[in-house]
């Protein structure tokens, strides 16, 4: 567990060196901030990963990408779609 917890902080170093060196001055003439989703921006997103899933029927899978949805507050995307290939594989 010490070993995992050391390459983490390792990695979150070295991932916020390279994020600040590529934002450098000059490097870009613009930025442009996205906000995180809602709950139904979530749940579209689910709906998107979600396509390939057995989920069962209709109402069942509306039902259950609705809760997925409503319990990821303050997820982007891509930790959206993250958490529910963890959950399927």
């Amino acid at each position: 567990m010490h070993s995992f917890h050391t390459l983490h902080q390792w990695f979150i170093r070295t991932l916020h060196f390279f994020l600040s060196y590529q934002v450098r001055s000059g490097r870009f003439d613009r930025v442009v901030k996205v906000q995180l989703p809602d709950e139904a921006g979530r749940k579209d997103i689910l709906a998107v990963h979600a396509r390939k899933l057995n989920l069962g029927d209709p109402a069942q899978a509306e039902a259950t990408l609705a809760f997925a949805a409503a319990i990821t507050p303050g997820a982007s995307g891509a930790e959206v779609g993250f958490r529910e290939r963890m959950c399927v594989s």
